[in-house]
């Protein structure tokens, strides 16, 4: 009978400690896009610019996602038809503040990558246009907030962009360039909507045996 009560304790432990190790967050693969502006520094001598990001990225914890994204802007030097473009790739890495029974929160965001810049210039007033092309360093830092919507979430997110440009002719006396960033964008998951894991069934009642020669439930 010990033996007996003692399997159907295991099983039951067993059961229960399944529970926990079943996941509960959506980690299927996602697209994104955002639009919105990048507001250049006085120093870069350009104005402020529309940009875009597409990007593709996943959930890998319950509050962590991680997001490979690509952008792309082009500014135009100011009082001149001359730009500055950039487009460059970023590994993006957010922590996201989730609160059960909430489909909505904020997040930090974090991430490196490199930008390309095409500046456009002039060695002399009216002369030929001339570009100077280089890849730098990059780093991002942001926060924002998401809304989750099934399988399309909303973002709405402020940053800054850090480039380690240092060979900029318009503005020779900068190593760096700190862009600010506001955005709107959206997310789409691929694939289903992820299956609950199944509450496990409750472990039988033991059973005690009668000395009468039959089994009484406990």
């Amino acid at each position: 009978m010990k033996k007996k009560v003692l399997c159907l304790a295991l099983f039951g432990a067993m059961g229960a400690a399944h529970g926990p190790l079943a996941q509960d967050f959506d980690d299927c693969w996602y697209l994104s896009g955002s639009v919105g502006v990048n507001m250049q520094p006085h120093y870069r001598l350009t104005d402020d610019s529309t940009f875009g990001m597409i990007g593709i990225g996943k959930f890998f914890a319950p509050r962590w996602s991680f997001d490979l994204e690509f952008n792309y802007q082009d500014p135009k030097f100011k009082h001149s038809s001359l730009n500055w473009t950039q487009y460059g790739a970023l590994v993006a890495g957010r922590y996201h503040f989730v609160k059960e029974g909430r489909n909505w929160w904020p997040y930090i965001k974090f991430g490196v990558g490199a930008e390309r810049s095409r500046e456009d210039f002039q060695a002399v007033p009216n002369g030929p246009v001339f570009t100077r092309g280089d890849t730098h360093l990059a780093t991002e830092l942001g926060f924002g907030l998401e809304a989750d919507y099934g399988r399309v979430d909303l973002r709405g997110e402020l940053g800054v962009r850090y480039v380690f440009d240092d060979n900029s002719v318009h503005a020779s006396s900068q190593d760096h360039f700190n862009d600010f960033l506001a955005s709107v964008g959206v997310t789409v998951a691929l694939g289903p909507e992820p299956i609950k894991a199944v509450e496990p069934d409750p472990a039988p009642a033991p059973v005690a045996i009668d000395p009468g020669g039959g089994e009484v439930a406990r």
